[in-house]
């Protein structure tokens, strides 16, 4: 009953973090069909770097949002603070994510990488993670052609857990975003003060 409780109570955030990935999905998508189309690897990597970046600082601008408009309830009292707030939201909000990754690697371990689960729930894992496109191609293709393999990293045991790996810049990206959100800091040190 908790759980739902708190889905309810914080779903505007968790809805939010979504429509991001949503959003990031499409421009992933573009950034590395655009670089691949190019067949230049170094730059295929270079704009998953970039989309991957511009998809943390939107996770991390979202929660410190967050946190900083809950920052004067909590203050007050009327509102428990709860320190992993940040990771609590974000973990709702990338459960398919995760629930896609554990899929994965469970289905790699048992029929391989050809099997037809493995195969299924790779390609909606890709999609949901088009923000790491390029940094996965990118880095595979130029991984490949230094070893002189063809799809090294496709085929390799590191492939399901790249899976169980993209999540977790979100999940900490949120948990220190709302953290510093609650507490009026920044990541970069204060902005100052306008005087009045």
């Amino acid at each position: 009953m908790k759980l739902i409780t708190f889905i309810k109570e914080n779903s505007y955030i968790i809805l939010k973090e979504i429509a991001n990935q949503i959003g990031m999905i499409m421009f992933g998508l573009v950034l590395s069909m655009g670089a691949s189309m190019g067949g230049n690897d170094t730059l295929l990597l270079l704009s998953g770097i970039a989309s991957a970046l511009f998809y943390w600082f939107l996770l991390y601008t979202l929660a410190w949002d967050y946190g900083s408009k809950e920052k004067v309830r909590v203050d007050s009292n009327r509102l428990p603070y709860v320190p992993y707030k940040g990771l609590l939201f974000s973990l709702a909000a990338n459960a398919i994510n995760i629930l896609i990754g554990v899929l994965i690697a469970v289905f790699w371990f048992a029929s391989g990488p050809s099997g037809e689960g493995t195969a299924s729930c790779m390609m909606i894992g890709g999609f949901l993670n088009s923000m790491y496109a390029g940094i996965t191609s990118g880095a595979n293709a130029l991984a490949s052609s230094a070893a002189g393999v063809e799809n090294l990293l496709i085929s390799s045991p590191l492939n399901p857990i790249l899976y169980l790996i993209y999540p977790l810049p979100a999940l900490g990206i949120c948990t220190l975003g709302y953290y510093l959100g609650v507490h009026d800091r920044h990541l970069f040190g204060n902005a100052p003060k306008a005087e009045k």
